[in-house]
């Protein structure tokens, strides 16, 4: 929610030279916060489960015959798809952003490189409201859960 709300609005105010070198210092920084706050919303959720004796439940499917279970179904489908956005992002496009141009380079590569970096760029901001999207999804989710 922090990228989405606060880093993507501010980038857009900088100059592009100057943003890259803004998101590649912040990102690393965010990227390994968001997966450390993804990794205890599973550890958490899943230990939530087995301390109210639903995980049996949960695992056959009865819970989601109950209002309960089909809020709780929301929120972990909504983590599921984020820990899915987060691993494209992770794992596919920053590999990708990180890679550097040969010194021997023509004008050709480097518009190659320039397009698939506004392509890249455009798919992460998609994803970032995608994200948020989810966020508040399983915020709603949670609200609405009466045991």
């Amino acid at each position: 929610m922090f990228n989405t709300l606060v880093i993507i609005p501010a980038l857009r105010r900088v100059p592009p030279a100057q943003a890259a070198v803004v998101a590649q210092r912040v990102g690393a920084g965010l990227m390994r916060l968001g997966w450390a706050g993804l990794i205890i919303q599973g550890v958490t959720g899943f230990l939530r489960l087995a301390r109210l004796r639903l995980l049996d439940d949960f695992v056959t499917l009865q819970l989601f015959d109950t209002a309960y279970g089909r809020w709780l179904g929301l929120m972990v489908l909504a983590w599921f798809l984020w820990v899915g956005a987060a691993a494209v992002q992770t794992f596919w496009f920053r590999p990708l952003l990180l890679q550097k141009l040969p010194y021997g380079s023509t004008l050709r590569d480097l518009e190659r490189r320039r397009s698939l970096l506004m392509r890249i760029s455009s798919w992460q901001e998609r994803l970032s409201y995608f994200t948020l999207a989810l966020a508040l999804a399983a915020l709603i989710a949670g609200g609405l859960i009466r045991v």
